[in-house]
């Protein structure tokens, strides 16, 4: 599998998303086997619409990308960098706003959750952390999501604070 094994982050990323999707624990590793790049285009492929969106396959792409990018780095700036995936996460986050789809927005904020420090562009960040709310009122009994959601608006006000920082010793000199 491509999962870095001496890597912790490696196992949670697979059992978090394992426990999410309440799959076989062979399913989504042949899905992680096959490699950031398929498991993209995979993604993009049943991502057109709001039915692919927020069906089963979507989460399943979405939690290997998670569970690949956060065993590896390598896979995590592979996905970080891939404009399709950036695009559909605000859509699929959208389509999930109304608290159904439960495994697709944890999958897809656990995505961002690994994905953030990869980012070049921070915009991702921000354009998820603005569904945020609604999504943590709809998807309140999931506890995933909410720790996942937590997480990611505290790597936001820690990125927010680093930048101000520097901003502000910049202008002093």
């Amino acid at each position: 599998m491509l999962l870095d094994a001496n890597h912790r982050g490696a196992l949670n990323g697979l059992h978090s998303a394992l426990a999410l999707l309440e799959v076989s624990s062979e399913d989504l590793p042949l899905i992680c086997d096959s490699g950031a790049e398929a498991v993209v285009q995979r993604l993009t492929a049943v991502a057109t619409d709001r039915e692919g969106r927020t069906g089963s396959e979507a989460a399943r792409c979405l939690a290997a990308l998670w569970a690949i990018g956060f065993g590896n780095g390598e896979n995590a700036a592979t996905v970080a960098n891939s404009r399709r995936v950036l695009k559909a996460i605000p859509q699929i986050l959208d389509d999930c706003a109304n608290g159904e789809h439960p495994a697709a927005a944890t999958a897809c904020v656990g995505l961002v959750c690994t994905l953030t420090p990869y980012l070049a562009n921070r915009e991702t960040v921000a354009l998820v952390l603005n569904r945020i709310p609604a999504l943590l009122t709809s998807h309140a009994k999931n506890a995933i999501f909410t720790v996942r959601a937590a997480y990611l608006m505290g790597v936001f006000v820690h990125f927010s604070m680093v930048v101000t920082s520097s901003m502000t010793s910049s202008s002093m000199r």
